[in-house]
């Protein structure tokens, strides 16, 4: 009798369910009346147990199901090639665009390459042009240098062939602290030559400039101008 008020008051779980029978079907346990109703009542609560978790489990798989159909399919996916980047090898963690537990996004443009003749020397005269320095990584000569800026940052890669025609993609400038015409001529002191002068007599329009290298931009007037004729 002992061991059986042991189980019952252990909380009964399914092991101890199954000893308690035993004990009551075997010949050598004497049962109290009151046995009966503990058992039953001990026996229901087991039951409601179960029946919580089962409802739980339920809830879970559930949420487990409806999270499964919010992310991208992962089967029959082949492995992201990863882009050829010419900088490989070379230490740049600030480079990175990985988004670390984030949501799938749209890309981000992490370089503006440049085809050039001396990677090094234009990548000089655009760190001054944007207030930014090149990479402590690069060297006078190196086949590539890089610019970091506030925004993408401009890679210039060396090639054998030189700029024949316009470029079909060109940088628009627009100065935070001067006016348009300021920076041109700040630019125009670094080393850059006027190719096209769109700038209109009452202060609206912009400057076509080229680099050292032949390389076409525009600077706009800045925002402060701009609200001011707005």
């Amino acid at each position: 009798m002992r061991r059986v008020r042991a189980l019952l008051g252990a909380g009964l779980p399914t092991r101890g369910i199954a000893e308690v029978l035993d004990c009551v079907c075997g010949s050598e346990a004497e049962i109290e009346p009151c046995l009966g109703p503990l058992l039953v009542a001990r026996l229901d609560a087991v039951d409601e147990k179960i029946q919580d978790l089962q409802g739980t489990r339920s809830s879970l798989a559930a949420l487990v199901a409806a999270t499964e159909g919010r992310r991208p399919a992962t089967t029959d996916r082949e492995p992201r090639a990863e882009s050829r980047d010419p900088r490989a090898g070379k230490s740049g963690g600030s480079r990175s665009c990985a988004r670390a537990n984030m949501a799938p996004m749209t890309s981000l443009v992490r370089h503006m390459t440049i085809d050039c003749a001396d990677a090094y020397a234009l990548a000089t005269f655009w760190a001054k042009a944007l207030d930014s320095r090149v990479s402590d990584d690069d060297r006078p000569g190196d086949p590539e240098a890089l610019v970091e800026s506030a925004g993408a940052g401009l890679l210039f890669i060396q090639v054998p062939e030189g700029k024949t025609v316009k470029n079909r993609v060109h940088l628009d400038l627009q100065p935070q602290d001067r006016t348009r015409d300021e920076e041109v001529e700040r630019l125009l002191g670094l080393g850059a030559t006027l190719f096209e002068d769109h700038r209109n007599p009452d202060g609206t329009g912009w400057a076509t400039l080229k680099d050292p290298e032949g390389n076409e931009f525009c600077v706009e007037r800045s925002k402060a101008e701009r609200a001011a004729t707005a």
